[in-house]
């Protein structure tokens, strides 16, 4: 079960930042929504892999506000995933540059802090580190959007790992 959801996360990604790349010329040229938004809610499936360690799956959630028009987004987002001896829940906030290609379609570059508290068995740990993340949404209807967001981490934990994950889910904005 753990391979399937991980597989349809995965896939999800790989799906939705081709078909949003492909943005119709005809999108391009529409203009802009009047609409202005200050912020946006996602929720959806999370994927990671920490080679070689065998991958995780779970959930996602996200806030981001619109901190400088077309300059800066903070977004806080939260992940908890499944581990064999137990759960890890994590946190990161990012600092994110948009860039808008299309009036449906944005491109997000963030970097910023992550902590990682990974339970079980009777333990518990907490770890920091830096996440660097790409972000791609699609709005095709109004409020109404689907992002994905592969990410990079750098996370010290007693020793530097690097872990490799996939968000990916409808969203809202406001």
């Amino acid at each position: 079960m753990k391979a399937f959801t991980m597989a349809v996360t995965l896939l999800a990604c790989a799906r939705l930042i081709p078909a949003a790349a492909h943005a119709s010329d005809a999108e391009a040229r529409s203009p802009p929504p009047p609409e202005r938004y200050r912020f946006v809610l996602g929720a959806g499936a999370a994927a990671e892999i920490e080679p070689p360690a065998a991958g995780h799956f779970g959930a996602t959630a996200f806030l981001e506000l619109e901190a400088i028009d077309g300059w800066l987004e903070l977004e806080l987002g939260a992940q908890i995933l499944a581990t064999a001896p137990g759960r890890e829940a994590s946190l990161d906030l990012l600092l994110k540059k948009p860039f808008r290609v299309t009036p449906r379609l944005e491109v997000m570059t963030g970097l910023g802090p992550t902590v990682t508290q990974t339970s079980g068995a009777g333990e518990a740990r907490t770890a920091w580190g830096i996440e660097a993340a790409v972000d791609f949404m699609y709005w095709p209807a109004g409020r109404l959007g689907f992002w994905a967001e592969p990410a990079y981490e750098i996370v010290l934990s007693g020793v530097l790992a690097h872990v490799l994950s996939c968000t990916a889910g409808p969203m809202l904005r406001f």
